[in-house]
């Protein structure tokens, strides 16, 4: 499953790509793959471990 978060980010980085013109063709698999790995970098997991 995708956090709706997630999915929001990436439609927006989406489009924000192509209302720039840096995509001018559709977006192949690979491309997709590294915004995603782009998005998932950005991210900061917190962890709360109880002693």
């Amino acid at each position: 499953m995708v956090k709706p978060e997630f999915a929001e980010e990436l439609e927006m980085q989406l489009i924000q790509l192509a209302q720039s013109g840096r995509l001018q063709t559709q977006i192949t698999d690979e491309q997709l793959k590294k915004t995603l790995v782009q998005l998932q970098s950005q991210k900061k997991e917190i962890k709360i471990r109880r002693a």
